[in-house]
């Protein structure tokens, strides 16, 4: 019967760890699903506003400085568009500054894009 309380203790551990470990798995899951989400509408917001907006711009020779700061603007405003609420919700919390990390986002893109090309 003394057996009972450690065998308990130790199957009220098991448990809280598996319960843990578990739980860090679904946020993972739940973490990679939001940064996929919003990957996605970084890249479809870069080629949108590529095709709609700097295309013609570069072949008449007008992307400027002032142009590269209207299109990434349009970017993000088009990426967040794209987000759904809860992906807005879950990277201002993770990020603080939702508008900062799309900014960097699609930089980041634009020059890996940038990369592949040449």
């Amino acid at each position: 019967l003394a057996v009972i309380p450690i065998v308990a203790t130790y199957t009220m551990k098991f448990l809280y760890q598996k319960s843990e470990q578990l739980s860090t798995q679904i946020d993972s899951e739940i973490a990679k699903r939001y940064l996929q989400e919003a990957t996605k509408a970084v890249t479809d917001a870069i080629n949108f506003v590529s095709q709609t907006y700097v295309d013609e711009l570069k072949k008449q020779d007008k992307f400027d400085k002032f142009e590269q700061i209207v299109a990434l603007e349009r970017a993000k405003a088009t990426a967040k568009s794209l987000l759904s609420e809860s992906a807005i919700e879950f990277l201002e919390m993770a990020y603080d500054d939702l508008n900062q990390w799309l900014e960097a986002k699609i930089e980041a893109t634009i020059k890996q894009q940038i990369e592949v090309k040449n």
